[in-house]
């Protein structure tokens, strides 16, 4: 929410609906970065980690958020990017000249003997993960845009640094963080070359190194074990197995790792740049009990669809008013907690962007420029780009049918979606059949259970249909969730430890007579509870 007209939203905005974010349930709202970035990268790019971006206010707007959403039982969770800095950071201007003791912050290294880069690691962002630096004469390592330097978590002043920042924000009364890229803090020693020719994906050199979680548990042992906070690590490339070393109890890390898996069922992420594979909703369902029986004893999951680095949820995995419903119940019901990223309440979905000067995404523009590479022209993979650039859940916040979705007065700083006029709070807000008011009945019905929140996770369904069906049980409780993953009508037949009887407590479409056999209409969802 915009509250100068700038056409940027900003802290006052946001303290201005709070009280939107009390009514629809909420308990903590996590900020994508706020500090102080040129904003290469929408502010992964930090160039002063104790401020406030100008766009978004001041200091003291912070310290009156917290206030105002403390005053809600609303917490405030911050984004901590500790891979990489802005290379307009202090930390890099005095690496650049050798100035101690911040020569050896960033990863710096000479080129080979024909003078190219260290090695043949690909970037996210741009072919190498090398930048030459004319001043210092040498190459600084950049997993993301070469305006991203890698920071040098070998140096223990590095990660002191850190730890102060971490501090610094929790003192202050942030209630936890996620952490950005948080597998990626230790590399390989001796940065060893990818086998292949070219640019090379190097996740294996970069990603869960040798000394991450020795990184993490200092972290832990330093900062967060010390306050009342919770800790989501972004973790890609890593499933349940692996994801029980950064979040069991007894591991001192982390409190939730992101799970990465369910974003890769329609998208063919072995290519580079990535492309669209048909969505499997049997793989789907799979993925989501596997990380819940995996997790059951030990580990607690992080429950989301989508987030500023993905496409919107609605419409990707599910289509329709029903789909959007029934995403919500599948993520609220299991155990975990859920995510729900702005406007995900509404049901918002992918804008359509008509031209490439319209993205915005750093991600996005890289893309078009390899397919341009391979002889792809725009109109020719427009589809793909509207598909999943992270533009899509960056569209401005769509609270009113207004000109500009009631977000600004001014110009906004990103196209808003066309369909703003059927999809916007202030409609559905006084909807007693909307999605708004889906996601409120849904967050009361779980705030309330302790069965929805810390019971055992039982799952019902092993066949391989488009059908989630699994029950929640605690002391002498039991709910019951039925889930169609599948846009097309599925005969079904429940089975035994399915209780048909038991009291239908929220569905998103008109209850659906259960019987020996019968068919779930497209997105169907329900929850039921019994008592024993």
């Amino acid at each position: 929410m915009d509250s100068n007209g700038d056409g940027i939203g900003d802290l006052p905005g946001v303290i201005s609906k709070l009280d939107y974010l009390s009514d629809l349930g909420i308990t903590a709202i996590w900020f994508s970065p706020i500090f102080k970035s040129p904003n290469d990268d929408m502010g992964y790019d930090i160039s002063d980690y104790r401020d406030i971006m100008d766009e978004f206010g001041t200091l003291d707007d912070f310290k009156a958020l917290l206030k105002e959403a403390d005053r809600r039982g609303i917490k405030i969770l911050l984004d901590l990017v500790a891979n990489h800095t802005s290379d307009e950071h202090e930390w890099f201007q005095k690496s650049i000249r050798k100035e101690d003791p911040y020569t050896d912050y960033y990863i710096w290294r000479d080129p080979k003997p024909d003078g190219s880069e260290p090695n043949n690691w690909m970037s996210h962002f741009c072919p190498s993960a090398w930048t030459w630096n004319e001043k210092r004469e040498q190459y600084y390592l950049h997993l993301f845009s070469k305006k991203q330097p890698d920071l040098n978590w070998e140096n223990p002043l590095v990660r002191e640094e850190i730890y102060e920042i971490a501090k610094y924000w929790l003192d202050m009364g942030v209630s936890g963080f996620r952490l950005d890229t948080s597998t990626m803090y230790s590399k390989e020693p001796g940065l060893p070359d990818m086998p292949g020719e070219g640019y090379q994906w190097a996740g294996k050199f970069f990603m869960n190194g040798p000394r991450i979680h020795e990184f993490i548990k200092e972290m832990n042992s330093r900062v967060f074990s010390k306050y009342d906070c919770m800790t989501v690590g972004e973790a890609s490339g890593i499933g349940p197995e692996e994801s029980l070393e950064y979040i069991a109890s007894s591991r001192n890390e982390y409190n939730m790792v992101i799970q990465f898996e369910p974003f890769d069922t329609d998208k063919d992420s072995s290519s580079e740049p990535w492309e669209k594979r048909e969505f499997n909703p049997v793989e789907f369902r799979d993925i989501f009990i596997h990380w819940q029986e995996v997790l059951a004893d030990d580990g607690w999951n992080c429950l989301c669809l989508s987030n500023h680095d993905q496409p919107r949820q609605a419409g990707r995995f599910a289509k329709s008013e029903a789909g959007a419903k029934m995403l919500a119940l599948m993520l609220h019901c299991q155990k975990g907690t859920p995510f729900v990223y702005q406007g995900e309440e509404l049901g918002m979905t992918n804008a359509v962007f008509d031209s490439a000067e319209e993205y915005n995404d750093i991600q996005t523009k890289n893309a078009l420029r390899m397919h341009e590479e391979a002889g792809k022209s725009f109109e020719e993979v427009k589809d793909l780009l509207n598909y999943f650039s992270r533009d899509n859940a960056r569209t401005p916040m769509q609270w009113t049918a207004g000109e500009k979705a009631g977000f600004t007065s001014g110009s906004p700083w990103l196209k808003i979606n066309n369909n703003k006029d059927k999809i916007n709070a202030a409609s559905q807000m006084v909807d007693s059949d909307s999605v708004w008011s889906f996601y409120q009945r849904l967050i009361k019905i779980r705030k309330e259970s302790d069965t929805l929140k810390y019971g055992c996770f039982i799952n019902l369904e092993t066949a391989k249909v488009p059908i989630l069906c699994f029950k929640r049980a605690y002391g002498n409780d039991c709910y019951y969730v039925l889930i169609n993953l599948s846009g097309e009508p599925q005969e079904y037949t429940p089975p035994e430890d399915y209780d048909c009887d038991a009291a239908l407590v929220l569905s998103n479409i008109s209850e659906v007579r259960i019987s020996s056999s019968f068919v779930l209409p497209p997105w169907y969802a329900e929850l039921r509870k019994s008592h024993n």
